[in-house]
Formats: C-alpha cells, sequence, structure tokens
C-alpha cells in the first residue's frame, strides 16, 4: 500500500522481529501552522485536524495534491486533536475541554457537539 501525504511503501517480508522498514516514496510540503493531531482517508480526500491554541482548524485535502480544498476554524476555546471519518461525517475531539464535534464531510458545517469523558479528561488523536 502507498499512503500519499505520509507517502510510505512497506518492503516486503518485513516481520516484526526485524522490525517495521518503510521507503519513503515522495514527500510534501505542509502549511508550517498547521500541527496535524488528526488525519483521516475517504475517497480521495484526507480530512485532517490541527491543533494549536486558539488557532485549531478541520480541513479537506486533496489526497494526490495535498491542496487545502476547504478549512473551518473551530472555536478559539479548543484545541483541536483526533478526527475519525464514519458513514460521510467526522468526528473530532478536543484535548483538555471534553468537548466533540461531528462535521459533515462534505462541506464541513457542524452537525453536533457532545460532552465526552475520559479517565484523565483529556481528549487525544
Amino acid at each position: 500500500e502507498t499512503f500519499v501525504g505520509a507517502a510510505v511503501k512497506p518492503i516486503p517480508f518485513a516481520t516484526l522481529q526485524d522490525g517495521v522498514r518503510f521507503e519513503v516514496l515522495e514527500t510534501f510540503p505542509h502549511d508550517p501552522t498547521s500541527f496535524t493531531q488528526g488525519l483521516s482517508y475517504n475517497n480521495g480526500i484526507l480530512y485532517e485536524s490541527t491543533g494549536l491554541n486558539g488557532k485549531s482548524k478541520v480541513r479537506r485535502l486533496d489526497a494526490t495534491t495535498l491542496d487545502v480544498i476547504q478549512s473551518i476554524d473551530i472555536p478559539r476555546q479548543y484545541f483541536g486533536e483526533g478526527i475519525a471519518y464514519h458513514n460521510g461525517n467526522l468526528v473530532q475531539i478536543t484535548w483538555k475541554k471534553r468537548r466533540g464535534f461531528v462535521y459533515d464531510a462534505n462541506d464541513l458545517s457542524l452537525l453536533l457537539d457532545f460532552p465526552f469523558e475520559t479517565e484523565k479528561m483529556e481528549g487525544w488523536g
């Protein structure tokens, strides 16, 4: 398999005893102000959640070129963490505010926000 963005190709016959080895096929520039916390893929689109205090975003990227198709800011009080594609939606969690969001994957419109709890009261990507 080849993963665009991470752009790696497993070397055949690698075993756990050998350690996992990869060959870098290609690299892409990335916005230095966007710190990837979550990354998900569906049908040629990468969905990225970035985390930075007061400046977190959710973005849709072309998986071939990594061009930004759409980007939205999440409210300033939240630090964006992990994101997952599920049934046409994106589910995102935040770091310390114990809040999650569900977006429409086609246009990043907010569909739902919800509280969550973890043992450490933090969400991680």
